[in-house]
């Protein structure tokens, strides 16, 4: 009779459980069991304490709960931060270089930081198709007169014309200002709203950008001053005015437009 009573009690447990599962995680079986109808297998690959494993549709939720990192459509990138693979940009389309377009008509520019065609440092930079963050002028700050530590002050302006290290200085401007309204952070806040991970372009690559789109006006640039996110002192970084191609540095507490890019 005792394990009987045993017996019930763990059936109750498990069923209240799963109940209490399925109800938290309702919406997201959906929308897999969905896209579950476009691949020929009910398995699917979950990292797992930076594991890779094979799972039936129906353990997603668990997984999920555990917060496991999920690969539907197979391309071997798992949708949400994991040790297994970088985040998959879309996690619905097969796509095994996993490169997403983030915003309806990005554009696209070549960038080649030491000018020899074909080398290992080339890439491609994504840009904003229209000004990000507050787009009337005088209106988004650098942000303020501040030194940035670990972010080199470039007064030369060949020097900072070899800066392409955008990421880096982004990510650094950031962790010191915090979440505040400027430059950087109107990128930071994009990479939020669309899943990819956009920065403030150094001023090597919005020259890269100025010299590849600023002369088609379907590219929607001002003939104004845009900021880089390469430091020229405490008080002043570079920026290039698209309309005339000048190029300098000035106060950073003064405002200039913003277009944002990612790789």
């Amino acid at each position: 009779m005792k394990n009987l009573i045993c017996l019930f009690l763990a059936v109750f447990i498990i069923v209240g459980c799963e109940k209490e599962s399925i109800s938290d995680l309702h919406a997201e079986l959906e929308i897999y069991e969905t896209h579950s109808l476009m691949s020929p297998t009910n398995k699917r690959e979950v990292c797992h304490k930076g594991e890779i494993i094979s799972i039936d549709l129906t353990s997603i939720p668990d997984h999920q709960a555990h917060g496991d990192a999920i690969d539907m459509d197979g391309d071997g990138f798992f949708n949400i931060d994991n040790p297994c693979s970088e985040i998959d940009c879309d996690d619905t389309l097969y796509n095994p270089e996993n490169l997403c377009s983030c915003v309806e008509g990005e554009l696209e520019v070549h960038v080649d930081p030491d000018g020899i065609p074909n080398s290992s440092d080339e890439y491609t930079l994504y840009v904003s198709p229209s000004d990000n963050g507050l787009v009337t002028y005088n209106a988004t700050q650098w942000p303020e007169c501040v030194d940035i530590l670990d972010l080199p002050n470039i007064s030369d302006q060949a020097a900072a014309l070899a800066d392409f290290d955008g990421i880096n200085n982004t990510s650094l401007i950031v962790d010191q200002i915090g979440d505040e309204i400027y430059a950087a952070n109107t990128c930071v806040k994009l990479s939020v709203e669309t899943g990819c991970d956009w920065y403030l372009p150094a001023l090597g690559e919005l020259e890269a950008m100025y010299q590849q789109l600023s002369g088609d006006a379907a590219n929607n640039f001002t003939d104004s001053y845009y900021w880089s996110s390469t430091e020229a002192s405490e008080c002043s970084a570079w920026w290039i005015i698209y309309g005339d191609h000048t190029i300098g540095n000035d106060g950073k507490f003064n405002g200039a437009f913003v277009r944002c890019v990612h790789r």
